[in-house]
């Protein structure tokens, strides 16, 4: 099971967090058939920028500067929610 990142939504991007996966505390980001990359949470600010690592990408392309913009802004912005979010998702409490 998957669980769809819920607190933000990026249009064409598909967010979600692997269900028992491991730390650190990340999501991956998806524009599907195109590439993927590893969003690490607690890592991204806007002093030092999106941390992220490319999964995959389709001919060397990954994600625009307008989309790693988006998804900087939106993983600041909401960093608690996203927290508490994974772990509802990927460890949750017995």
């Amino acid at each position: 099971m998957v669980g769809k990142v819920e607190c933000f939504e990026i249009a064409g991007l598909d967010m979600r967090f692997p269900a028992n996966d491991h730390l650190p505390y990340h999501f991956h980001v998806t524009r599907p058939g195109e590439w993927m990359i590893r969003v690490v949470i607690l890592r991204c600010s806007r002093r030092h920028g999106l941390y992220f690592t490319t999964v995959w990408a389709r001919g060397g392309r990954g994600p625009t500067p307008a989309e790693l913009d988006a998804l900087l802004e939106n993983v600041v912005r909401h960093k608690r929610r996203l927290l508490r979010e994974w772990q509802e998702k990927v460890r949750p409490q017995s």
